[in-house]
């Protein structure tokens, strides 16, 4: 089983076990919208992922958000605000491409490259090397996450056109 694909795994049960709830939405809804994923799915090109969509709730919270290997998560709250499928089509896409472009496992990886050399540069200082590793990886990843953010919007615009959707 791939890197990706495991952690993954692992996300998507701590995410459950803390943070999110079982979705509440309609068994048919979900099947409406699980065959359009599969659709925009079968129309991405084939990077060996075995994309995934799951329904949670989240507190009320309108997301959707992908995780390594494959997993992609919509909130209830976001399906409820959806007046056009095309608007759900163009986030699950974003999302996709999360996927694609394996942002999730990237982002990861540089957290945790980022926090090692600065715990090993600061030493056991205490809450004061606690701070200081922080507050930098916070800096660092918010201007990856802008970047994440711009090519999974490019991928959805790319997508939508290919398959015939307006992106407006």
């Amino acid at each position: 089983m791939a890197a990706d694909v495991r952690v993954g795994q692992g996300v998507l049960a701590t995410m459950d076990r803390f943070f999110l709830e079982e979705s509440a939405l309609d068994p048919a809804r979900q099947a409406e919208i699980t065959a359009r994923f599969e659709g925009l799915v079968r129309a991405s090109p084939d990077e060996g992922f075995s994309l995934r969509l799951h329904f949670r709730q989240m507190g009320g919270v309108p997301n959707a958000f992908a995780i390594p290997g494959g997993d992609v998560v919509v909130t209830d709250t976001l399906v409820e605000l959806v007046e056009h499928p095309e608007e759900l089509d163009s986030v699950l896409l974003h999302e996709i491409g999360h996927v694609h472009e394996r942002h999730g496992m990237r982002h990861a990886i540089q957290a945790s490259a980022i926090t090692l050399v600065v715990s090993l540069l600061l030493g056991d200082v205490g809450g004061l090397g606690e701070l200081a590793t922080a507050v930098p990886i916070f800096l660092l990843q918010s201007s990856y996450s802008r970047k994440s953010e711009r090519e999974a919007d490019e991928y959805a615009f790319a997508r939508m056109l290919k398959t015939g959707r307006d992106p407006k």
